[in-house]
């Protein structure tokens, strides 16, 4: 699934790459975003990544909570996004949850 994530994300211009995967936690990491430089101060476009990445893996795994720890938006060097496949116990990660 993450590579197929990677994979759809590119067809729209994006260069995502898996960083980790660790248990129930994939964590992409991206350089450059499609929109270059005018995606800076407008962290909301960051939404359509979390949506994309959210519907994809809670589609195929019934749950996905999908947090944008770093972005270029906010000005971070890189963006890094955290897809986490199962609901977490104490429930303590940010991020926004899908379900399939």
């Amino acid at each position: 699934m993450a590579d197929h994530l990677v994979a759809f994300k590119a067809q729209i211009g994006g260069s995502f790459r898996v960083e980790k995967i660790d248990g129930d936690c994939i964590i992409f990491s991206n350089g450059h975003c499609p929109f270059g430089k005018e995606v800076v101060g407008r962290t909301s476009l960051c939404q359509m990544t979390t949506n994309v990445f959210g519907r994809v893996a809670a589609n195929a795994t019934g749950f996905a909570r999908v947090h944008v720890a770093e972005s270029l938006a906010r000005g971070d060097a890189r963006c890094l996004v955290k897809v986490r496949l199962s609901k977490p116990v104490d429930d303590i990660d940010d991020g926004q949850d899908f379900y399939g």
